[in-house]
C-alpha cells in the first residue's frame, strides 16, 4: 500500500537513494536535510511515515522524534543510524520511534520497515477514527436522551395537571395495596383540603372492613373490567 513518507538525513546521497527506491515502490516521498526543516514540513502536512537519521547537526534525530510524536501522534517513525549501540536504539524507542534500522542498510530492510510502519499508521488512524466516531455517537445519544427526558417531564407535568384539575377523586396503589398517589379531588373529598395522610398506608388499614373489604372491592373492580390483575 503506497504511503506518504518524509525522509530526513544530512547526507544527500542517503536521501537520494531512499527517495529513488521508495518512489519506485509507489510511495509519495518528500525529503529534507535537517530536523528543523523536517518539523516545518510536518507542521504543514500529515505524513504517514517519518524516516529519519539519528545523527544530524543542530537538531539530532532523537529530538526530532520526540517533537514529531508530540505533533503527529499517529505518524509512524523509523530511525536509521550507523551507531550499533543497543542503548541508542532504546532511547529512540522511548522517544517515540516505532522501528530502528542500522546503517549500512539493506534496501529490503527499509522496504520491510516502511511496510510495517504503514500498517501501524493505518491501524492508529482506524482506532482514532473509531474513537472520534464513538464520541460523536455518545454525544448524539446523550442529546437524544436529554430531549426524550425533557419530553417525558413535559408529559408528566401535563398528566399531573390533568389529573389534579378533575373534580373526581383518584387514588392509586401498588400491587401490595399500598397507596402511592391521591389527586387534589380525593384530598378535597376526604379531608376538605390538601393532605398526604393516606400515602404509604395500606388499603387494609384505611378501610373499615380491613383486608376483607379491600379484597371484596378488588374482586368487584376486576369483575367490572376497570382494572386488570
Amino acid at each position: 500500500m503506497p504511503g506518504s513518507i518524509l525522509i530526513v538525513d544530512d547526507e544527500e546521497a542517503v536521501v537520494h537513494v531512499l527517495t529513488e527506491f521508495l518512489t519506485a515502490k509507489n510511495h509519495n516521498c518528500s525529503s529534507c536535510f535537517s530536523g528543523e526543516e523536517a518539523l516545518e514540513l510536518i507542521a504543514k502536512q500529515d505524513f504517514d511515515i517519518l524516516l529519519t537519521d539519528l545523527r544530524m547537526k543542530e537538531m539530532d534525530g532523537l529530538e526530532l522524534v520526540q517533537k514529531t510524536r508530540s505533533l503527529r501522534p499517529l505518524m509512524s517513525i523509523i530511525c536509521v543510524s550507523a551507531v550499533h549501540d543497543t542503548d541508542v536504539a532504546v532511547q529512540a524507542v522511548r522517544a517515540g520511534a516505532d522501528d530502528y534500522v542500522l546503517k549500512p542498510f539493506n534496501l529490503k530492510e527499509i522496504e520491510a520497515a516502511v511496510t510495517k510502519g504503514l500498517e501501524k499508521y493505518n491501524s492508529r488512524a482506524r482506532a482514532e477514527n473509531y474513537r472520534s466516531t464513538l464520541e460523536q455517537r455518545v454525544e448524539s445519544a446523550a442529546d437524544d436522551l436529554g430531549r426524550v427526558n425533557a419530553e417525558l417531564q413535559d408529559t408528566k407535568r401535563y398528566l399531573e395537571s390533568l389529573i389534579n384539575s378533575t373534580a373526581d377523586a383518584i387514588i392509586a396503589s401498588n400491587t401490595e395495596g399500598v397507596i402511592e398517589f391521591m389527586n387534589v379531588g380525593a384530598q378535597r373529598m376526604l379531608y376538605g383540603g390538601p393532605t398526604t395522610e393516606l400515602l404509604g398506608k395500606s388499603w387494609s388499614d384505611v378501610l373499615n372492613g380491613g383486608q376483607k373489604e379491600f379484597d371484596y372491592v378488588r374482586r368487584t373492580v376486576l369483575a367490572e373490567g376497570f382494572i386488570q390483575d
